[in-house]
């Protein structure tokens, strides 16, 4: 079996329109070229990301730390 690349997206939890519609884009080509996107998820860029994989039916893979209070990723 042949594996997947994987991409890392990690940025700023507290960003503009621009900054969240380009990281949308970059976790939907993620998704488009068949790679595994691996981010964070909460909020901000990573949440963008993972949205933009999932809604372009790609394979994500959302991970939260253990510092802030738990709760699920958005996507």
């Amino acid at each position: 079996m042949k594996q997947k690349i994987t991409i890392s997206v990690i940025g700023g939890h507290e960003i503009d329109e621009k900054v969240e519609k380009l990281a949308y884009k970059v976790g939907s080509f993620i998704a488009q070229v068949g790679a595994v996107l691996v981010c964070g998820g909460l909020d901000g860029v990573m949440s963008a990301a993972a949205r933009g994989a999932k809604e372009s039916g790609g394979d994500h893979r959302t991970f939260t730390g253990e510092r802030k209070k738990r709760r699920e990723p958005l996507y």
